[in-house]
């Protein structure tokens, strides 16, 4: 407890820092339209949680959040924003260097980055949000969702975690085709719809990211680090043992989202009208680039396989074009079900 106090006192004192700089940044280029807020949130609930089929019910009791709001001081900036999420809390023995000090830490890096930005304007604002008590199932974020005054205008969320220690932050949750279309943006895209489905059906795996559409019915991204999960809540999971290059890789993708989704290229105005659920089947590939085809290719894909192996298998009287055919034919017909 007196590590996370610690936490909440130096994380408060960033986001203040944050505010000045907003001030500073502001002062020095007149016409420059910048704002920052910064809430210390507290709060003491008691509310239901569900897990593996049960109903828990708990309470929290003064537990706190820090959030700060970067607009572009007006009242219709703030009417539509998107909203980043970290935590601040780790559990025993774990010292948390990577879940989640990774994820604030980018956050804040994020924020500062894009204050200092001369030519950077936000048209929809940024709200940033530490929280407390998310290994306690999510208290930090249900605190945030049912209570804090710009909960109201959050339309999408970009939720980052950590499950490991090495690899690349990995896209595993996408809720909308707008939002994977923006994920698409990054420098450096990885993930994969397979992802999606294991972590969500197949584990159990679960994050603030459940809040978000529970209670603010809003859609967004989860990503995480989750190479060498074995130093997940370990007392392995310290700095040294975080892969060189996972941080940077991360906070590429945060500031690329932050920055697209600020624009008025963002499609965070749509989303107050509701969202479009994915469409697409989409992959990384090299690291490099993002592949999207519509859940309908592969069917198309596997008929046109299917038309070649029996147009081979017809035209042919020589037995091994014939039987090329019929694998043809049945690696067709096997994929067509399949997908």
């Amino acid at each position: 407890m007196r590590e996370h106090a610690r936490a909440d006192t130096w994380m408060l004192g960033q986001a203040h820092a944050l505010k000045a700089l907003c001030g500073n940044t502001v002062r020095a280029g007149p016409g420059h339209q910048l704002e920052c807020e910064v809430w210390h949130q507290q709060g003491c609930v008691s509310h239901r949680f569900d897990i593996l089929g049960k109903h828990l019910c708990k309470s929290y009791v003064r537990l706190t959040s820090i959030v700060a709001r970067i607009s572009n001081d007006t009242e219709e900036g703030k009417q539509h924003a998107v909203l980043a999420n970290a935590h601040l809390d780790s559990t025993l023995p774990s010292s948390g260097a990577a879940a989640d000090s990774l994820s604030a830490g980018i956050l804040l890096e994020a924020a500062n980055t894009l204050v200092r930005t001369s030519h950077w304007s936000s048209t929809y604002a940024l709200v940033l949000l530490w929280n407390n008590a998310e290994k306690s199932l999510q208290d930090g974020l249900h605190l945030f969702a049912t209570q804090h005054p710009v909960r109201g205008c959050v339309r999408a969320t970009i939720n980052l975690e950590a499950a490991g220690s090495t690899g690349p932050e990995l896209l595993f949750q996408a809720t909308s085709a707008q939002m994977v279309d923006a994920y698409a943006r990054v420098p450096h895209p990885y993930g994969t719809i397979v992802a999606n489905d294991i972590s969500s059906g197949m584990l159990m795996s679960d994050t603030d990211f459940r809040q978000f559409g529970l209670y603010l019915d809003i859609t967004g991204l989860d990503m995480a680090v989750v190479g060498h999960s074995c130093f997940y809540r370990a007392r392995k999971d310290t700095v040294n043992h975080i892969e060189p290059g996972i941080v940077q890789h991360m906070g590429d993708s945060g500031l690329a989202l932050l920055r697209f989704l600020s624009s008025p290229d963002s499609p965070l105005f749509e989303f107050t009208t509701g969202y479009t659920r994915p469409t697409t089947v989409y992959i990384s590939f090299l690291n490099a680039f993002f592949v999207q085809y519509s859940f309908s290719t592969p069917t198309v894909l596997c008929l046109v396989l299917l038309a070649s192996g029996i147009l081979v298998a017809s035209q042919s009287a020589n037995i091994v074009s014939v039987l090329k055919g019929v694998v043809l034919v049945g690696a067709a017909l096997f994929s067509a079900l399949a997908s």
